[in-house]
């Protein structure tokens, strides 16, 4: 508020704080947040992920803080995601991994069709992660995890999964005594 001086009513402690926050360095606004495109975070995951350098020096490139790079480091968990690039470019197969467009049934086993239904998920889950190390754009990006999380959900009932807090603890069951006998009634 300019022209107002707090020390012309300096005897109210409201004032007093008014001016406590007049003299102080730091302000509500100081910085406004920055929302950061998702295609950025893509190639900095990418090239975090593919080893062109550590964290700072991919978050110094294109001038990202670096307490963004590391938030978005620990929340989508990129080291999963480089351990599975590194485990490809081991791998003798050279020709990069491709959604098939009908997974073949991996274990045709007619005496537990359960085992099956999992099992295939799980190799449908598997060619899903690989295609998102492979995304290219923030929609491919988005479909494909849409993609992942549809078929999450029905993986994690067919194994039994619960979801978190859905289950109590189960207290241990303390063994019922022995009824008394008291003797013939007369």
């Amino acid at each position: 508020m300019p022209g107002f001086d707090p020390s012309a009513i300096f005897g109210n402690p409201l004032a007093r704080r008014f001016a406590a926050c007049e003299n102080c360095s730091m302000s509500a606004s100081a910085t406004p947040r920055t929302r950061h495109p998702l295609a950025l975070r893509l190639q900095c995951r990418k090239e975090w992920v593919e080893g062109q350098g550590t964290l700072a020096e991919v978050a110094d490139r294109p001038g990202i803080p670096r307490q963004t790079l590391v938030a978005w480091y620990r929340r989508e968990h990129w080291t999963t995601a480089r351990n599975r690039w590194r485990e490809k470019q081991l791998s003798d197969n050279d020709t990069p991994a491709k959604l098939l467009p009908c997974t073949p049934n991996p274990a045709n086993n007619a005496d537990n069709p359960h085992a099956s239904k999992i099992a295939r998920l799980e190799s449908q889950l598997d060619s899903l992660d690989n295609a998102l190390d492979n995304a290219k754009t923030a929609d491919e990006w988005h479909k494909l995890s849409t993609a992942r999380q549809r078929l999450f959900e029905p993986w994690r009932i067919l194994c039994g999964i619960p979801l978190p807090g859905s289950r109590k603890p189960t207290r241990e069951k303390q063994p019922k005594p022995a009824p008394q006998s008291y003797g013939p009634v007369e």
